[in-house]
């Protein structure tokens, strides 16, 4: 059975290249445009991995990873923060900051610019871990 993967940006372009490159891989993956859209598919579908936009219309990634925190079927899924930021780290420690991210947990944060080596080493720590 393949890996179910959600989606939540809100760049068409974004979605539908990295839609090809995951199904190209055995993924089998959902989208949703916005992070209101993203939290309901989330509850419903409880998928393995969701890759999150930080900046979305309606609700940011931070607070729709927060959201999914706080509930009790969704806070393990493991989700890579995905950010059009060339400043990775510094995003990071924002979000560890806050509180939804910790470096060595069950989040990761990638450049939407990153080869697809990476983002499919990382959705492979991700699951495994």
């Amino acid at each position: 059975m393949s890996k179910r993967i959600l989606m939540v940006d809100d760049e068409p372009d974004i979605i539908a290249l990295t839609k090809i490159i995951l199904e190209k891989n055995g993924f089998e993956v959902s989208t949703a445009s916005d992070g209101r859209e993203g939290l309901q598919r989330a509850a419903e579908e409880k998928p393995d991995l969701i890759i999150l936009d930080i900046r979305m219309p309606k609700i940011y990634g931070e607070e729709v990873a927060s959201e999914l925190n706080k509930d009790p079927e969704t806070s393990e899924i493991p989700i890579i923060f995905f950010t059009n930021s060339t400043t990775v780290s510094s995003l990071s420690a924002e979000l560890e900051e806050i509180g939804i991210y910790r470096k060595g947990g069950n989040k990761a944060v990638l450049s939407k610019s990153c080869s697809n080596e990476d983002l499919l080493s990382t959705i492979s720590k991700l699951l495994e871990g």
